[in-house]
């Protein structure tokens, strides 16, 4: 299972998503205790599958009602807010996502794991919102301090054409492309950062 579980993750970024469905699939088999599996929402949400996306998040919550497992709660926390911006229901978006935070940090979740899934879904929000000039001083800091993630340089160039500064937009893209698209890094990270 440990091994399955390394390698969905590793393959995060692949083309092929129902590799990934498979690899879950033969994880929950293996399995001897039920232990919720939040790997099936992110999948079927590359796959655009609102209808099995809901169906795995009703699934994950019943699963975390029985798990005893504090950071199986974080998970759920995080998709009630992606489901609420999905829904174009922003404020409780970001309540959610504030909460999801609260319930990572109770559950002893890594912290930069948890502080880039939250910047990641307020991005989301603020853009909405029309409010994302608020996040300009983060979100170039953040390209400029995490080189190892390209999708902070990637956002700050989005960032800044929505913002209508083409001039930081374009250096931020150079920046981006210098080190060559190939080489991205085959992480979670890849399809946003591409797209």
């Amino acid at each position: 299972v440990a091994v399955l579980s390394a390698k969905h993750y590793a393959l995060y970024g692949a083309p092929d998503v129902h590799e990934r469905l498979a690899l879950v699939a033969e994880i929950q088999a293996l399995r001897t205790v039920a232990r919720p599996q939040h790997r099936w929402l992110r999948d079927y949400l590359e796959l655009g599958d609102m209808q099995a996306v809901e169906a795995a998040a009703a699934h994950l919550e019943r699963q975390v009602a029985t798990s005893g497992i504090a950071s199986d709660r974080y998970y759920p926390a995080v998709w009630r807010a992606t489901g609420a911006s999905l829904r174009g229901d922003l404020e409780e978006a970001e309540s959610a996502a504030d909460h999801a935070v609260d319930v990572g940090r109770a559950a002893a979740r890594g912290p930069e794991g948890i502080a880039g899934v939250w910047a990641a879904q307020i991005f989301a929000i603020r853009l909405f919102d029309g409010r994302l000039a608020e996040l300009r001083e983060f979100v170039d800091f953040s390209a400029d301090t995490t080189p190892t993630r390209p999708i902070w340089r990637a956002a700050a160039a989005f960032m800044h054409l929505e913002l209508q500064d083409a001039e930081q937009a374009e250096a931020h893209f150079l920046q981006l492309r210098k080190a060559g698209f190939a080489q991205l890094p085959q992480s979670v990270d890849l399809p946003l950062t591409l797209a």
